[in-house]
């Protein structure tokens, strides 16, 4: 139980970062990677059915499986997406002299 309060903090967490902090933050793309072994990494954004606010089905914080950082209570970054029409994007903040 309190891992699962512990996760739904965290979750709360990184939504506020990713809607009250989105002009310090931007999204992976193909010319700009942002990999969970990036120590910019913020949060893993998951959106089923298209990229908007309304098909965002998950937000979380991945593990980085390199351990060059600690992240605690996050989730394993390996493992395969299993829902359809489903895609997982990382947000890395943008740093300040960008």
């Amino acid at each position: 139980m309190r891992k699962k309060m512990v996760n739904v903090f965290i979750d709360a967490i990184v939504l506020t970062m990713l809607l009250g902090c989105g002009s310090g933050t931007k999204e992976h793309t193909e010319e700009e990677p942002c990999l969970v072994t990036n120590e910019l990494y913020s949060h893993t954004v998951v959106y089923c059915g298209g990229r908007t606010v309304d098909n965002i089905a998950s937000v979380h914080v991945c593990c980085d499986y390199s351990g060059e950082v600690d992240r605690n209570g996050c989730l394993p970054a390996d493992q395969p997406l299993e829902l359809e029409d489903c895609e997982e994007v990382n947000v890395c903040f943008v740093s300040e002299w960008e």
